[in-house]
């Protein structure tokens, strides 16, 4: 779309302009509120202090963890501190959504970022590792709800108020860059500040900050207000084997994202024994802000969604299976003085597995609501996202393991399901040129045309 269209559909459309300033506050809250996810593993680090960075739990809780252990020992130091993030994102995702359906997102919405800032106040003030994990728990339930109440009702929007296809994928996937903007304020924040609580003080500051100026833009009751469907539940169950089938289909790729990003994300110190996580975790997100262009170019390129995540998924497959090839359990770790060094090659295939992932998540989020008819769009949706959070709690339980990206046999399987999931994701309906379905039937036209237009003429 040049500038000259977006001007023309901007004055033909008077609703546009201020829909447009009501996704970019709701980006700016997501922004800070997902800010959390990544501090995860900085937060968990055991490494020896540096001059510059030096944010760990470790130094507050020392005496109530056994971290008298080498730093290539699995399972060493603070690792119960990232599983209670993700056993938290994961509740999040599988009951907010079926309570968003059933009350409305934005019903919930307030209470919930309120619960956050409470929340991370709170966990600045622990004594104790046990009260922290607490309300890190409620941290990482509140602050992941987030994304998954306002992404439905955004694209709802763009698909109420806007006919062009365009605008939808565009500002539908260009709305999950806010993930990556969270990513940064995180990174930037993480270098500046010199602890843990320090950390968290100023991002929930920066929650508060955000709700404060924009609230009135965030709550506008012409695009917040959503049906409340009382009978959501009832409807998932009898909706038919079409719905069961496209949730297990999504939930096999969601898994591998989950499991290959999050996984590699808390696992750098396995892989790379130079002790340069911030390193990576800056690399990972320079590398994310790529992914989401390449993704939004792909599926502009296409005019589809479907069909650039097989590309995508395809790809991440082949750099498995590549890996595999190089053999990785005899490769020395020290030995990464060349950059042609084995190990330098096999660290570039990570950050290549988790580029492709970083651009697939763009696309899965945007096809998942546009899969499932409006009345438990959320339910459906937050299922697909919970099971990427099992994946990203097996990820890291394995890359504790040391064998998320040194294990042929893990490698070959990784590799193996996302190639399978490639292919399923060929079933799902394409709703990219279409408008989000309101019914079952809206989603077999598309998925199954020719047998559903069978059975009409019938």
């Amino acid at each position: 779309m040049c500038l000259k269209t977006i001007q023309e559909k901007v004055s033909e459309n008077q609703t546009l302009l201020p829909l447009l300033k009501w996704i970019l506050v709701n980006g700016l809250l997501c922004a800070v509120c997902l800010s959390h996810i990544y501090t995860i593993p900085m937060f968990a680090n055991i490494n020896v202090k540096s001059n510059f960075l030096n944010v760990t739990l470790h130094d507050s809780f020392e005496m109530e963890f056994d971290l008298k252990c080498e730093l290539e020992q699995p399972f060493c130091g603070l690792i119960w501190v990232k599983l209670v993030f993700f056993c938290g994102f994961a509740a999040s995702q599988f009951s907010m959504g079926f309570l968003a359906d059933r009350f409305g997102p934005y019903n919930l919405l307030g209470p919930l970022v309120k619960l956050l800032i409470f929340s991370g106040i709170a966990a600045t003030l622990a004594n104790t590792i046990y009260f922290f994990c607490l309300m890190w728990f409620l941290v990482a339930f509140t602050s992941t709800s987030v994304y998954l109440l306002m992404a439905s009702q955004v694209l709802e929007n763009l698909d109420e108020h806007i006919d062009d296809w365009k605008w939808r994928c565009v500002i539908g996937c260009g709305f999950q860059m806010f993930w990556t903007v969270g990513r940064i304020l995180s990174n930037i924040t993480v270098y500046v500040f010199d602890d843990w609580i320090s950390v968290i003080t100023f991002l929930t500051i920066a929650i508060i900050a955000v709700l404060f100026i924009f609230e009135d833009q965030i709550f506008n009751e012409q695009f917040s207000q959503r049906e409340a469907f009382e009978d959501s539940l009832e409807e998932f169950r009898r909706s038919g084997s079409v719905t069961y089938l496209n949730i297990v289909l999504l939930s096999m790729t969601w898994f591998a994202l989950g499991y290959n990003y999050y996984g590699n994300m808390n696992s750098w110190r396995h892989l790379d024994v130079r002790k340069k996580d911030f390193e990576h975790t800056i690399l990972m997100t320079i590398l994310a802000l790529l992914a989401k262009i390449l993704a939004l170019s792909l599926c502009f390129a296409v005019r589809r969604k479907c069909f650039p995540m097989v590309i995508l998924q395809i790809v991440m497959a082949a750099c498995y299976l590549i890996m595999v090839s190089m053999d990785p359990q005899t490769i020395d770790k020290l030995k990464y003085d060349s950059l042609s060094s084995p190990i330098n090659g096999l660290v570039f295939l990570a950050h290549l597995t988790s580029l492709w992932g970083t651009a697939s998540f763009e696309l899965i989020w945007v096809i998942t609501p546009e899969t499932f008819p409006k009345k438990y769009r959320i339910t459906c949706n937050g299922i697909c996202s919970g099971v990427a959070r099992l994946g990203a709690i097996t990820g890291l339980i394995i890359g504790e393991m040391k064998i998320l990206n040194e294990s042929p046999v893990a490698l070959t399987l990784a590799g193996v399901l996302i190639m399978i999931s490639a292919f399923l994701i060929k079933i799902i309906p394409d709703m990219t040129k279409h408008k989000m379905p309101n019914t079952v039937q809206d989603v077999l036209l598309v998925q199954f045309p020719e047998r559903f237009n069978e059975n009409n003429a019938v």
